[in-house]
């Protein structure tokens, strides 16, 4: 007889309280770099005044729990929820990433949920503060923070900033939601730092912000491969945007090959020398008409309420068909 190999022995520590969870990072980050912990959630936890707790630097930013540069969290939520309610005058994020963050959730229904009801000025509020790699294969993240909040900063379910260096959001199922602001962006301020974010699947409750935020060609991606893309406050699920307007070039990257979208795509100070909103989409099915959008040789056919993409496989002149038939 013969042995196969043995899988590889994965130590899963379980939490049921705020300090389990403090204490378990506060402890990787005494580690070895590449040092990986796997989480499991056996409870429900309320962050409560965790707020700041791991932030070391005056007048920084706070955050309740911190994933450490070079470690990597593995968290399954098992079904629960980590919750914190908060009332900020200043930025803040629930949980901030500076590592290697993968969001399980074997039991289902799990959930990060954070709310801001602060009326401060402009200052970013978010669940999740990406710095690093993320990773999202279920459960709920979302951002409840208040009407007021939104009025005067930028709640985000998830948030991702490129100026510390490179950084991802890969989504592959889950449900990812902001009730008045944007569920996901993209942060993009560096022409080196790469800034990616991949959608396999799951459910989008809010719009996907892709934002050049500086005066260069500051580089980032989106891809979409798959999922369920809802509006919220607006009426677009995906905007992008150069909020400083001095910058010739846009510098982002976009391909939509699949997904359903309720919504429009908008585009907001972005310098029409970059052209770069030509064929980013060679997929999916919309609410409105993607055709501005469209890569050479596809279509978009309304069926219904809905307009579907296609490749197109025939012309007749300047018209082009899904179908030999149809031509």
């Amino acid at each position: 007889d013969t042995w196969g190999t043995p899988e590889e022995f994965v130590e899963v520590v379980s939490v049921s309280t705020a300090q389990e969870l403090q204490n378990v990072l506060g402890n990787l980050e005494n580690q070895p770099a590449n040092t990986e912990v796997n989480v499991k959630l056996e409870g429900n936890i309320d962050l409560g005044d965790l707020a700041g707790l791991v932030s070391t630097k005056a007048g920084a930013p706070t955050y309740g729990l911190l994933i450490p540069p070079g470690k990597a969290l593995v968290l399954d939520l098992n079904g629960c929820t980590i919750s914190q309610t908060v009332e900020q005058t200043a930025e803040y994020s629930m949980i901030r990433n500076k590592g290697t963050l993968t969001i399980d959730d074997s039991k289902g229904n799990g959930k990060i949920s954070y709310a801001d009801s602060g009326n401060g000025g402009e200052y970013i509020s978010d669940a999740i503060y990406n710095n690093s790699v993320l990773v999202i294969n279920g459960g709920t993240i979302e951002n409840l923070s208040s009407a007021t909040v939104a009025s005067n900063g930028y709640p985000h379910a998830v948030d991702t900033y490129s100026g510390i260096g490179n950084t991802s959001v890969t989504i592959n199922g889950g449900t990812i939601y902001c009730a008045e602001y944007s569920a996901v962006r993209m942060f993009c301020v560096s022409a080196t730092n790469a800034a990616d974010l991949v959608i396999n699947g799951g459910t989008i409750k809010g719009a996907i912000d892709m934002q050049n935020g500086t005066t260069v060609a500051a580089v980032g991606t989106l891809t979409i491969n798959d999922g369920t893309f809802q509006t919220t406050k607006n009426a677009n699920n995906i905007r992008f945007a150069n909020w400083n307007g001095g910058a010739t070039e846009y510098g982002l990257i976009a391909a939509i090959k699949g997904g359903s979208f309720n919504g429009g795509i908008t585009t907001q100070y972005v310098p029409a020398a970059a052209n770069w909103n030509k064929g980013i989409i060679t997929g999916g099915t919309f609410a409105v008409d993607p055709s501005e959008y469209l890569a050479d040789g596809y279509i978009a056919e309304q069926e219904g309420d809905k307009y579907v993409v296609y490749k197109a496989v025939a012309a007749t002149g300047e018209t082009m068909y899904k179908s030999i038939e149809d031509a």
